[in-house]
């Protein structure tokens, strides 16, 4: 599961909503599978002007790591963080070359370091 980056739209944006929700989205998964391993996602960091205008970069960039990390930790769940990879470091971006113009979307070489991660953390959870 990866939320964040579209409910980090500036007029949308509401931190208890987001946290009840991802929560109860975790417990649905878990009522009709309760094997099932749920993975939760930090979603890559925002770059850009472009993504400012809509998207609350201060949220993406500075509040979902630690939001989601601790929602993890209290369902349970495996925590895959794109963060950190693709360039996050609070508020120094390293990586703007993983990401499209848009600074919001990777590009290639982003989708093939999420792919990476993914596999490193998923290979890690059933060893």
């Amino acid at each position: 599961i990866q939320l964040g980056s579209n409910d980090a739209i500036y007029k949308i944006w509401n931190i208890s909503a987001f946290i009840s929700d991802y929560k109860d989205l975790i417990k649905s998964f878990r009522e009709r599978n309760p094997l099932a391993q749920v993975f939760i996602c930090i979603p890559p960091p925002i770059y850009g002007q472009y993504a400012a205008t809509k998207i609350n970069t201060t949220v993406v960039n500075l509040m979902l790591p630690s939001i989601i990390s601790d929602i993890g930790k209290e369902t349970g769940s495996h925590i895959i963080d794109f963060y950190t990879p693709l360039g996050g470091n609070g508020t120094r971006l390293t990586r703007p070359d993983y990401f499209v113009r848009d600074g919001v979307h990777p590009n290639d070489k982003g989708y093939l370091e999420i792919a990476n991660v993914v596999a490193v953390e998923v290979l890690r959870c059933i060893s």
